[in-house]
């Protein structure tokens, strides 16, 4: 009670008075208007149903979402969200009448709402007469139905359509008559129609019935009855007056060919949504009524202060299953997931085969004894399939042939190096294992050396052999401190060098590329890795600046959300209703955009799933990269746009696109720096890099 009277004294006056003289207004050109019917026939289902239309005075053909508005404006059904039932009943005004209404809807975010209503009419105790005025029975009963199957669709969110086709049926003293009649209507958001998005936008809606466009004719004796053509227009507005209180303000013009125009009007007030007050004018007669609302469970009450005696109306309704919104969310998600299955299957395919391709060229290049073709075959497929299990044999099996044409060419260094690293791989290899003791020995025959300093030379050609560059050149370096005119470690260890140094520049660019997407403890670690591998190598000052620029990005950042802590723990309560300030996010979230640009993001989304699905993946790229940058939270553009990034670069690098491939890899990680596929991709690659630059300066 505490909290509903701190509601009402919320109110923001000036809406709901605005909005009420409005009603009042109209009603009272309503009422004289009424006064003038020319009294012709109107069939008992041109009242309407329902407790919250009656209770509002009949003024519902602007109103949506209702199951009601079967009977009002089937255009209105294309706002009903969930399925669900709903009836009344009440005894009328004591003369033995009585009136049943019930309606069911079936809402399909894809093929718009079906419904179904059943209404009658029944009046009992009728007296029977002959001609000559006997009574011939005492209990007789008129019983008039209506069967109504109504539609409602929406086009866009500014217009609804709907139309109903109804069977009447009446029998009355043993004679029955039945006749088909078609409703048609209509219901538009102008401003949303203009371009506009507001609350009052979208609050504000205009109605048209046009009712028996079809008229049902029905026959009982002699006499047709017809169910009169007529027109209903209306507007409602709905607005917030008030903390969690909406106000409705509804207006509808009646007329039909045998009717003067008629006004309706009527205002609700909704309380935390939960609670619904109402009072309207049906044809110059006050109405009231409420409505509770829980969970999926609504109870209305309406009253009618008619002239014969007071009508008391109680309906009931009750929704089921998921609303259309969230059905709509569920096909999408599963849409999705068959998609993604489907584009991760297509891409399990491609690399598959790109794989199955790569190794029969290495065994191509093998025959041919084409050794660097064939390591930078093994190369590749070290980056695409690292598990593959042949790679080490093939790899042991192409540093034996180069090794074997370095010693051809009477290179003993470089083929005991590539002997080694031929062993090393495939301790099966016996072909290199006996090679390498020849050049060994050859080596030494040729250099003359001790036996300690031949076992040093031979243990730093081991610790190459195994990647030990650390370790390798201290070796070297012990070598030529005992005999400094020993040309081959004088060159072993000058290629070390070099090694080192392009490993050390490889570090740094890693960690100036982590630096700069934030990611400041790998690029720490990469730059540690780098001074130790080479610490007077140059490019590491720029790794440090770009180090300490994160950082003080860092600081400032804290900075800033300290401040604005600060400040709104500082301003008054009494002074601002708005809630605390919480920092900006990184980036851009779809539910801070307006509802307009939703909707243009929804429909490039679509039109990526569209493509994708066409195998246009260009196009589809290109609407995905719109919405990630506008909303990278958007349903699963971030994993489209991942699993196309990891595809491509694979498609690159198998292609000998090694730059290309590895700016698709990062660019993967910018949308999700842990993705662990992309990590393993772009540190092979990297690798790789390194490896043809270690190569090249070998050669050069």
């Amino acid at each position: 009670m505490k909290t509903l009277h701190h509601n009402l004294q919320g109110i923001r006056a000036e809406r709901l008075v605005l909005m009420a003289g409005i009603v009042l207004l109209i009603s009272s050109v309503a009422f004289p208007v009424a006064a003038v019917d020319d009294a012709g026939y109107r069939s008992v289902f041109a009242r309407g149903a329902g407790g919250r239309p009656l209770a509002l005075g009949g003024a519902y053909v602007a109103v949506d979402g209702d199951l009601s508005s079967v009977i009002w404006n089937p255009a209105g059904l294309a706002g009903v969200q969930r399925k669900g039932v709903y009836a009344t009943h009440t005894d009328l005004i004591g003369l033995g009448f009585s009136e049943q209404f019930a309606v069911m809807a079936l809402p399909s975010w894809r093929l718009g709402t079906f419904s179904l209503a059943l209404r009658r009419f029944a009046v009992d105790g009728i007296e029977g007469r002959d001609h000559s005025g006997v009574i011939t029975d005492t209990n007789l009963q008129d019983a008039e139905s209506e069967i109504a199957l109504g539609y409602g669709r929406s086009f866009g969110p500014a217009l609804r359509l709907g139309m109903n086709v109804k069977l009447q049926q009446q029998e009355l003293a043993g004679y029955s008559a039945a006749g088909l009649g078609v409703d048609l209507g209509a219901q538009v958001h102008p401003l949303l129609a203009l371009g506009r998005e507001s609350r009052l936008a979208r609050g504000w809606s205009l109605g048209l019935q046009l009712r028996n466009v079809v008229e049902p004719n029905l026959r009982l004796l002699e006499d047709d009855s017809h169910d009169p053509a007529g027109i209903r227009l209306g507007t409602a507005l709905e607005l917030p007056v008030g903390r969690n209180i909406d106000a409705l303000a509804v207006v509808d013009l009646e007329k039909t060919k045998s009717m003067d125009p008629r006004l309706h009007a009527g205002l609700e007030l909704e309380l935390m949504e939960l609670l619904a007050l109402r009072l309207g004018s049906l044809d110059g007669m006050m109405t009231a009524g409420s409505g509770i609302t829980w969970r999926q469970f609504q109870l209305d009450y309406s009253f009618e202060n008619n002239e014969i005696e007071s009508v008391h109306r109680v309906g009931l309704g009750i929704g089921f299953g998921s609303t259309t919104e969230e059905t709509h969310r569920s096909e999408l998600e599963r849409e999705e997931r068959i998609l993604q299955e489907r584009l991760a299957s297509a891409f399990a395919k491609q690399n598959e085969d790109r794989v199955s391709e790569l190794v029969r060229s290495v065994r191509v290049a093998l025959q041919a004894e084409d050794a660097p073709r064939a390591l930078d075959l093994v190369a590749t497929l070290r980056v695409l399939e690292p598990d593959q299990g042949s790679l080490d044999k093939m790899e042991s099996e192409a540093y034996f042939l180069l090794a074997a044409s370095q010693e051809r060419d009477d290179d003993l260094m470089a083929a005991t190096l590539n002997y080694g690293r031929a062993v090393a791989l495939d301790k099966n290899n016996q072909r290199a294992a006996i090679a390498l003791d020849r050049v060994r020995k050859e080596s030494s025959r040729r250099n003359v050396r001790s036996e300690t300093i031949r076992q040093l030379f031979d243990h730093s050609m081991a610790e190459l052999t195994a990647g030990h560059l650390i370790a390798a050149h201290d070796g070297f370096e012990q070598v030529l401190t005992q005999a400094p005119n020993d040309p081959e470690a004088a060159a072993m260890r000058d290629q070390v060098r070099q090694t080192l140094r392009i490993r050390s520049e490889a570090m740094a660019d890693r960690a100036v590329n982590l630096a700069e997407s934030g990611r400041l403890p790998a690029a720490r670690e990469a730059l540690a890795e780098g001074q130790r591998l080479d610490a007077a190598c140059p490019s590491l000052v720029r790794a440090q600046s770009a180090i300490a620029e994160g950082e003080q990005r860092e600081r400032d950042a804290q900075r800033a959300r300290t401040q604005n802590s600060h400040t709104n723990r500082e301003v008054p309560v009494a002074t601002s209703s708005l809630p605390a300030a919480v920092p900006s996010p990184p980036t851009p979230s779809y539910g801070s955009l307006s509802p307009e640009r939703q909707r243009e993001i929804s429909d490039l989304y679509r039109r990526g799933m569209s493509e994708a699905e066409r195998n246009r993946r260009d196009n589809a790229l290109r609407y995905w990269e719109m919405v990630w940058s506008e909303a990278p939270d958007y349903q699963q553009v971030a994993d489209h746009l991942k699993g196309e990034y990891l595809a491509r670069g694979m498609e690159a690098f198998a292609a000998g696109d090694l730059d290309r491939a590895i700016q698709y890899w990062e660019d993967t990680q910018k949308i999700d720096p842990n993705d662990a596929r992309a990590r393993g991709y772009l540190a092979r690659a990297q690798e790789q890099r390194t490896r043809i630059r270690e190569i090249r300066s070998s050669t050069e």
